[in-house]
């Protein structure tokens, strides 16, 4: 599922969040939520700095001890230092390491707008901020890999083939669910994975 990811002992955080303030109510404390819940740890500007900080060296800090970088790419971003000082930053930490580290959501931008930006990113694998909360969430499941500790427990619904299907919120392979009619209008009904232990149940 995860290809060749950092080893997790090394990092803090999981991912730390680049974005222009201006897009936090639009979209990035909906993705620090979705993260969060499922179990990642965050570095997010507004609850990892504190009064009187150095903006710069608790970036420098949280961009090193983070696995990846999260980067919401929008108009306002381009037109902002820190969020660009911190995407030069993850490339210098990507070029130094070998590794990968940036993982774009794009954010109310067309392909044509982010070339002329910056055709190195246009290039990159992303995925865009309109989609679903569990295709979201899935997108980053399949860069970071599953935390050690897992708190989303219900199945994730994710878009395939154009249709929505049930996967495992662990391990994303397809789940089988059966049910029973249990009188009075409610249903009893059970999930399984096919490919780990996670099960799930519950009346409807």
């Amino acid at each position: 599922m995860a290809q060749d990811a950092p080893d997790q002992t090394k990092y803090e955080f999981d991912v730390f969040i680049s974005h222009a303030s201006e897009d936090k109510e639009s979209i990035v404390r909906r993705l620090v939520t979705l993260l969060v819940g499922y179990g990642y740890q965050v570095w997010y500007d507004e609850f990892s700095l504190s009064l009187g900080d150095s903006l710069r060296r608790s970036i420098d800090a949280g961009l090193i001890k983070s696995r990846f970088g999260a980067v919401v790419l929008s108009h306002s971003f381009f037109k902002k230092n820190w969020p660009q000082y911190e995407l030069d930053s993850l490339n210098a930490i990507s070029i130094a390491t070998g590794e990968k580290r940036i993982l774009p959501i794009w954010h109310e931008i067309t392909y044509r707008e982010m070339v002329g930006y910056s055709p190195y990113l246009a290039d990159k694998v992303s995925i865009q901020s309109n989609v679903s909360d569990d295709d979201l969430l899935v997108g980053f499941i399949k860069a970071l890999g599953p935390p050690p500790n897992i708190l989303r427990k219900q199945s994730i619904s994710v878009t395939f083939n154009g249709h929505r299907i049930q996967v495992c919120p662990w391990c994303l392979s397809p789940i089988t669910t059966s049910g029973q009619y249990l009188g009075y209008g409610d249903s009893y009904w059970e999930q399984h994975c096919q490919s780990c232990r996670w099960a799930d149940s519950g009346v409807s």
